[in-house]
């Protein structure tokens, strides 16, 4: 079964998975851990989780919904998940081997 994420949800994971290493490295090496929620990790919530959640809602709400759409926006939010914590791995090991 091919997994096709949502324009919407594509739209959102295309940034962290195009992101350079040293668009990534520099800002984590020269900031605070503080700095570094503030940069990676709110965004994620903010970009990424926040719109996943309103459209289950969404989708939720509608009366038409089966069971079968709300099984492709859990796979589609499972699927952005993945994606942004590689990339929150990948960047917080480039972290630790730069120290």
């Amino acid at each position: 079964m091919e997994i096709v994420l949502d324009p919407v949800v594509d739209e959102m994971v295309e940034p962290f998975v195009e992101s350079t290493v040293d668009e990534v490295v520099e800002p984590i090496v020269e900031s605070t851990i503080d700095e570094v929620v503030e940069l990676f990790i709110e965004p994620v919530f903010e970009e990424m989780v926040e719109p996943v959640v309103e459209l289950m809602v969404i989708h939720y709400a509608d009366p038409d919904t089966t069971f079968e759409d709300v099984l492709q926006i859990a796979i589609q939010a499972t699927t952005a998940a993945q994606v942004v914590s590689r990339h929150l791995l990948l960047w917080w090991s480039l972290l630790l081997q730069s120290l």
